[in-house]
């Protein structure tokens, strides 16, 4: 995942931020 789609951004984003 990564922030270049929405869906990708959530899992991505949120998988490494939390």
């Amino acid at each position: 995942g990564g922030l270049d789609n929405l869906d990708g951004a959530r899992k991505g984003f949120v998988g490494r931020a939390q």
